[in-house]
């Protein structure tokens, strides 16, 4: 554990920003070394709480499988405390779905999960767990002229959820131009690293934190769930998506990258956006 923290703090040292070839070979080493093993939300058994994270909610059904009869909706942020022990994760859902960009049909993403045997209001029943988390889910804070919803950002969240520990900054505020960074570190370990000059990065460590969870976090953060299949389709602020393997996703807008990677050995996610000037 001691071996584990060291690292994750190593990786969002400041200066590990300016060496991304030291980063990516930490990475790749990493990846070679250690064996997969990917769940939606990780271990949970029989009183853990779990959050739901499907916007639409969940549905209660009387069996674990998706054609199964339907008893009521769960809403999103419900929580719900978990019955069974997690299960074979063998269902699959998209998480984002497939669309076309430049006469090129990319792939949808997906999450795998299974069903968790919960009680909500008075009722027993299944519900898919990939759509489930240890972690509150985030608080939608308005709808767009769009009629599509807005959430809140990650430090109001962060801030709520689990506490501010630490928030170390190099100068009082950003100016551009001038390097910057800071750190602020969460009481759950989460650590937030930011770099700024003209361009700059924001990299989340998320450890304990599925792959899964960090996709989750990406589509609601960025209104890539609603935005990106139409967005794709107009030349100027063009979505991108590319699936590197099964544990790393990159996306692109405009000046923006965004990286989903995921450490199965080691239990951390990650979650950066490079952005240009």
């Amino acid at each position: 554990m001691q071996c584990r923290l060291e690292f994750l703090y190593f990786c969002a040292h400041p200066t590990f920003f300016k060496h991304p070839m030291q980063r990516y070979l930490i990475v790749f080493l990493l990846f070679m070394c250690f064996l997969p093993g990917l769940f939606a939300i990780g271990d949970y058994k029989p009183g853990d709480t779990l959050y739901v994270w499907s916007y639409s909610g969940l549905i209660l059904r009387n069996r674990p499988n998706l054609n199964a009869a339907r008893i009521k909706n769960v809403p999103y942020g419900t929580f719900l405390v978990a019955l069974n022990y997690n299960g074979s994760k063998n269902t699959e859902v998209d998480l984002i779905s497939a669309f076309s960009k430049d006469n090129k049909q990319l792939p949808s993403v997906v999450i795998k999960g299974d069903f968790a045997r919960v009680v909500f209001q008075g009722d027993t029943g299944y519900v898919y767990d990939g759509y489930l988390s240890r972690m509150p889910a985030l608080k939608q804070s308005k709808i767009n002229t769009n009629k599509q919803p807005v959430f809140e950002a990650f430090e109001t969240y962060a801030n709520r959820s689990f506490g501010l520990l630490k928030d170390q900054k190099s100068s009082p505020k950003a100016e551009y131009g001038k390097p910057f960074t800071r750190k602020r570190i969460y009481a759950n370990g989460i650590t937030v690293d930011e770099y700024s000059e003209k361009g700059g990065e924001t990299r989340l460590i998320l450890p304990d934190v599925s792959l899964e969870e960090c996709l989750m976090l990406f589509k609601y953060l960025t209104g890539c769930t609603w935005d990106l299949p139409e967005k794709a389709r107009k030349t100027e602020d063009s979505w991108t998506m590319n699936k590197v393997s099964d544990y790393e996703y990159h996306f692109s807008q405009g000046n923006g990258d965004y990286t989903v990677r995921y450490i199965p050995e080691m239990k951390v996610s990650f979650f950066t956006l490079y952005f240009e000037e």
